[in-house]
């Protein structure tokens, strides 16, 4: 008997709700986006809800807003400037991405942390291993007992700056300029007007093609390391 999942996802409609209240110009975007064109559904194996916004200046309100609702703020011991990561019970981690336009002034630029190694990243899937869902997560989740150790030995390697390195990637400033709002079960969400020319580009040209090995960090085109 097949698996049922969620095709949509509580966290996302409160997101959502969250941010126009606050009239916070925002957007769904990358493994979020290609689920919602591609799939018409969240992608069953991608653990987080991937939303963008210019609003820098805002940041402090966005987070208010959020705890108030009952999120829990995740990336304070690595503290990416352009990252919130927010939590809440069991549902999709909700990561909002702060773009900046580079010098050129044609490109989008989102600076993230990357995982350093495969150790970091064995460390990082046995951290979440309760709610994981990618490759092997029958395996992995027989590690789910040891959850919060493994979550313990994560954040001692990001106070020593052993896990993460500065990463990221630009995307034409176009792709995100100009958005559009659609239906998505039963919220609106804001997508770009020209979605097909972004996941093309940053997906290749098989995007309409599932691909679980898809890894952001392995796309050089767009991956950038300092």
């Amino acid at each position: 008997m097949r698996k049922t999942f969620l095709k949509n996802d509580p966290n996302l409609k409160e997101c959502v709700k969250v941010l126009n209240k606050l009239k916070i110009n925002h957007w769904i975007c990358y493994g979020t986006l290609l689920g919602v064109i591609r799939n018409k559904y969240l992608l069953p194996w991608d653990n987080d809800i991937d939303i963008g916004t210019w609003e820098q200046k805002n940041k402090n309100k966005i987070i208010s807003a959020f705890i108030n609702r009952g999120f829990v703020l995740q990336n304070k011991v690595f503290g990416n400037k352009n990252l919130l990561s927010f939590e809440k019970g069991k549902n999709r981690k909700i990561d909002i991405n702060f773009h900046e336009i580079d010098k050129t002034g044609k490109y989008a630029f989102i600076r993230h942390y990357a995982i350093k190694n495969i150790f970091c990243r064995v460390i990082y899937v046995l951290s979440v291993s309760k709610n994981y869902n990618g490759r092997f997560k029958s395996i992995v989740r027989l590690f789910s007992f040891l959850e919060k150790i493994f979550k313990k030995i994560k954040i001692i390697l990001e106070k020593n700056n052993l896990f993460y390195i500065d990463a990221g990637f630009k995307t034409k400033i176009e792709y995100f300029k100009k958005l559009k709002s659609i239906n998505f079960y039963d919220i609106k969400v804001n997508i770009p007007i020209f979605y097909k020319e972004f996941l093309n580009d940053q997906y290749g040209k098989n995007w309409r093609i599932p691909n679980k090995k898809y890894y952001w960090e392995k796309n050089k085109h767009k991956t950038i390391f300092s």
